[in-house]
């Protein structure tokens, strides 16, 4: 004897739904099923809801997923404005930990004194895709707290200005002219206080 097979259990939401229009078609009219239970319309309500339903958590997958990347690009630009702000308070506090404080920042810990730190090494620059907007970054130094990046533009090779103040082997510097070509350089900061200057790279601001 033969035995209905449904498949339900492994089904797609959308071969559900298709599957029961199906069965709608095929049973509408059938001589052999005069009177389907359930009937056929409320197979038909049902397959409508859940198609409905399924749309809907389609959208909100994909609203969900824009939303998401719209939290980390603006994340992004908080963050670069937050270091920015950092590198402004380092300096105007001349490193006096009760000022920094006053800010809203944290200090770091002081590390023992390892002497002065070399510069560091491996700089790399990489064009940013929003305008005025560029990547920095290095191979992080031993006994280092935290870098100062500086900029200059190249009408001004040597007049340089703090651009950031990471504690991480990388930052992100931003406000700077589009087509401009502008020189960086970088220093580790210890215990000893800042160390070597690595030799000036450049690039143009996207």
């Amino acid at each position: 004897m033969a035995r209905v097979k449904t498949k339900l259990s492994r089904m797609p939401v959308t071969d559900e739904v298709a599957f029961a229009r199906q069965i709608v078609t095929k049973m509408t009219g059938n001589a052999t099923y005069t009177t389907p239970a359930p009937a056929l319309a409320a197979i038909t309500t049902a397959a409508d809801a859940l198609e409905a339903a399924y749309n809907a958590a389609q959208a909100a997958r994909i609203s969900s997923k824009q939303a998401t990347s719209a939290m980390h690009d603006k994340q992004v630009a908080l963050s670069a404005l937050i270091t920015q702000e950092a590198a402004y308070v380092q300096n105007t506090s001349a490193g006096d930990k009760t000022k920094i404080e006053s800010a809203g920042f944290e200090v770091t810990n002081p590390n023992s004194p390892i002497g002065p730190l070399p510069a560091p090494e491996n700089v790399e620059l990489d064009a940013n895709v929003n305008p005025g907007n560029m990547g920095v970054r290095w191979k992080s130094v031993h006994g280092a707290a935290s870098y100062i990046v500086e900029r200059a533009p190249d009408s001004a090779p040597t007049d340089y200005i703090v651009a950031a103040n990471p504690t991480l082997a990388r930052a992100l510097v931003n406000t700077m002219a589009s087509g401009t070509r502008y020189w960086f350089r970088i220093a580790a900061v210890g215990a000893a206080g800042a160390g070597e200057w690595t030799l000036p790279v450049s690039k143009i601001a996207p």
